[in-house]
């Protein structure tokens, strides 16, 4: 049995919490309804912006037997956009960028001056979990 779409009022009451790149895969997949495994693994060479609609043909997924596309429309380039970068075979939503972007809000929301032992503390060399490349349906 299929699952049925989450409550547009619920979402909207997620995406003040959610980083750029989660929010933008998220409206996504509203104005889309690709998958979730779909849009987290979006790369630039993976979409066509030769004409005025861009085509996005997911590497693999669900229903690839069947030759799927997805057309990218006005509203669903720009929020693609901003993420395109220049290495096409990078992960368009990648969550090291939404880490580093979160990590400098905080330093420059700071209320309190940073400290000389703070400012001089090296990242730790091999931290427990780092994040990877791209998000997961899963995460």
């Amino acid at each position: 049995m299929p699952g049925k779409p989450v409550p547009d009022a619920y979402v909207e009451a997620t995406v003040p919490f959610l980083s750029a790149q989660v929010t933008a895969m998220v409206r996504l997949q509203q104005i889309t309804g690709m998958r979730s495994g779909e849009v987290t693994i979006m790369r630039g060479r993976d979409i066509d912006t030769a004409g005025k609609v861009w085509v996005y043909t997911p590497a693999t997924h669900q229903t690839e037997h069947h030759g799927h596309a997805i057309y990218l429309g006005p509203k669903a380039q720009e929020l693609v956009r901003p993420f395109l970068k220049a290495d096409l075979t990078a992960y368009l939503f990648d969550p090291r960028d939404a880490v580093k972007a979160h990590n400098e809000k905080r330093r420059r929301e700071r209320k309190t001056p940073m400290t000389p032992s703070q400012a001089g503390r090296r990242p730790k060399l091999r931290p427990r979990r780092t994040p990877k490349d791209h998000y997961t349906s899963e995460s």
